[in-house]
């Protein structure tokens, strides 16, 4: 698989972030040892669909926000791609 370096800004002490293809947002957070935590895409809010179940929610692009899926082990989707809930916060 081929990974692709996207540019990181410091935005501030403690947080980063990255634009990813397709204009998503993630951020990771910087540590006080200067360890850092995973890069997350932020969710903005869920639609009306009961946990446990597949629905959408929307994903902090630059452009605004996008709408993706979100399946009943709280993955979402973006970039044809799951990421697991220690990929995104809200």
């Amino acid at each position: 698989m081929k990974t692709r370096l996207y540019r990181i800004e410091r935005i501030s002490e403690s947080w980063e972030r990255r634009i990813v293809a397709g204009g998503f947002i993630q951020h990771r957070e910087i540590y006080q040892d200067g360890s850092r935590g995973s890069w997350q895409f932020y969710v903005s809010r869920f639609d009306s669909t009961p946990a446990g179940q597949y629905g959408t929610c929307e994903v902090a692009t630059i452009d605004g926000l996008t709408t993706v899926p979100i399946d009943p082990d709280n993955r979402i989707k973006v970039n044809r791609r799951w990421h697991s809930r220690r990929h995104w916060d809200h």
